[in-house]
């Protein structure tokens, strides 16, 4: 977020941070709510208020059942295309066989999502700015949560379509 970084390289205030980046997550609240109906609103939050809690979890597959007792993907795939779309998350496919070509050996069932950004990941945990740059307990906190956003986005930014195997 270069707005954030910016004000950042400006008034070194960790809290003015978090203050912007809860403003650009407000601002995408309200774009959601104002492009799509409010059952299709409730969904799309539904889902990325879901990313913080899935990713901390030991198996961060996306889980359905997660968002609501007894929910399927039918009921949730298009709040999560429109993200995608909306460029506010990242779609990790998992793989079934380490062949070439990945696209071929794809599950399309089973996939993680990730946020577009470490920082507002981090806000969207509520945990402190401070711990987020100071040592590495980011890092082992969450379990790994934060070491896989920060891979994903370095991959995307190299111009490459990450998968996982398990």
């Amino acid at each position: 977020m270069p707005e954030v970084v910016d004000h950042f390289i400006q008034h070194h205030d960790l809290q003015e941070v978090r203050n912007k980046q809860r403003e650009i997550l407000d601002a995408y609240r309200r774009d959601i709510s104002k492009h799509t109906t409010p059952m299709e609103s409730m969904r799309i939050g539904q889902v990325l208020q879901s990313l913080p809690s899935l990713l901390a979890r030991e198996n961060k597959k996306f889980i359905y059942n997660v968002l609501k007792k007894g929910a399927r993907a039918a009921e949730y795939e298009l709040a999560i295309q429109w993200l995608m779309d909306a460029g506010l998350v990242h779609k990790v496919s998992r793989v079934k066989e380490l062949q070439m070509p990945v696209k071929f050996y794809e599950d399309l069932s089973a996939f993680k999502l990730f946020l577009l950004d470490g920082g507002l990941l981090g806000c969207m945990t509520e945990a402190p700015a401070s711990q987020m740059l100071v040592g590495d307990n980011v890092f082992k906190e969450f379990k790994g949560a934060f070491t896989e956003q920060f891979v994903l986005q370095q991959l995307v930014a190299q111009g490459f379509s990450p998968y996982y195997w398990s």
